[in-house]
């Protein structure tokens, strides 16, 4: 069984997208990449992980408008 992300707040040099959502708790932040239209998981230590847009919306349910926003363009 996998531990649950410890919170923390990402800096500069931990955001490597140019649009991220980042979740007031501290555990569950998203990167979208206007290169390729993909929302990216963002973790503290390990590469992005690629994400559909609907599983972007369930990992951060209060930014639904910013998500469908940003899936759109």
């Amino acid at each position: 069984m996998s531990q649950p992300e410890q919170p923390r707040q990402p800096g500069p040099d931990d955001l490597p997208f140019t649009t991220h959502l980042i979740n007031p708790h501290g555990d569950r932040h998203l990167g979208f990449n206007d290169a390729d239209g993909h929302f990216y998981r963002l973790w503290q230590h390990r590469q992005p992980g690629p994400l559909h847009t609907d599983d972007a919306i369930l990992l951060c349910p209060s930014d639904i408008d910013q998500i469908i926003k940003l899936s759109m363009i």
